[in-house]
């Protein structure tokens, strides 16, 4: 199976929460995914009225509601005039979301939303709407394998490191500390030890490592981060300790 049979396969499946915004993403993925590069809310009723063990929530009631997008397999466009209100509030809900984000975003968004229908503005994408793609897909990591996630994530610790300097005063050090196969630069890069990366951050702070931190405590075999992406400082152009530090972790979802 390639990379994106595996990914539309994946995208059969629905969120597992029932956050709205989640659903909202699922949305876009889906419109994505679709070969005309649109998606209405009769779609979405459509996909999930043959779907329902999917839709089952946990109780009688909500299966019972969810029952109306399915109650005769021949007739789905009169099903579309029975939706419950359950499901139009959670189709409102959703869109309306989508809505919010093209009016929020602007020129970063790549939809265009009118109501409750959304499709792709077009196929040649400016910088700006592929960042916002790109942060899509890095918050619905779990539509992909590990080898494009690690990319994803990868990728995605370069651009906080870029908005963690830009956030910063102009004379902060910004570091990548993490495990990253893309940090060519700085002091944390390459296969420095965990123990060795600690010792390295200590002495460009100024500070001493604790008493309770021994380097037996640290395997040379862990090359890791310790959980720790992202480290800068505010320099004091002397030698005491005590300097404003940051530490970041990047996460997608």
């Amino acid at each position: 199976m390639s990379l994106v049979d595996e990914y539309l396969s994946k995208l059969k499946g629905k969120p597992s929460e029932r956050d709205s915004y989640r659903w909202a993403d699922y949305l876009e993925l889906l419109c994505i995914a679709n070969i005309d590069g649109e998606l209405s809310d009769a779609d979405v009723i459509d996909r999930f009225s043959i779907r329902l063990k999917d839709l089952k929530e946990g109780s009688k009631e909500e299966v019972e509601d969810e029952n109306e997008l399915n109650s005769d397999e021949g007739e789905k466009a009169s099903n579309r005039g029975r939706i419950s209100d359950k499901w139009e509030t959670k189709l409102r809900d959703w869109f309306g979301i989508l809505n919010m984000r093209q009016a929020l975003y602007g020129a970063y968004y790549p939809f265009k939303v009118q109501g409750q229908e959304i499709c792709l503005q077009s196929n040649n994408l400016n910088t700006k709407q592929k960042l916002y793609f790109y942060l899509l897909l890095c918050s619905n990591l779990n539509f992909f394998s590990n080898r494009p996630s690690n990319k994803l994530t990868d990728s995605f610790e370069l651009l906080s490191l870029q908005a963690f300097r830009n956030l910063l005063p102009n004379e902060a050090i910004v570091h990548l500390f993490g495990k990253n196969s893309l940090n060519k630069n700085g002091p944390f890069k390459g296969s420095l030890s965990l123990w060795e990366k600690i010792n390295s951050l200590a002495k460009l702070i100024n500070e001493s490592i604790s008493q309770r931190m021994l380097e037996s405590d640290f395997p040379k075999t862990n090359t890791g981060d310790g959980g720790l992406d992202i480290v800068a400082w505010i320099p004091t152009n002397d030698i005491l300790p005590s300097k404003i530090i940051f530490l970041g972790q990047c996460a997608c979802g």
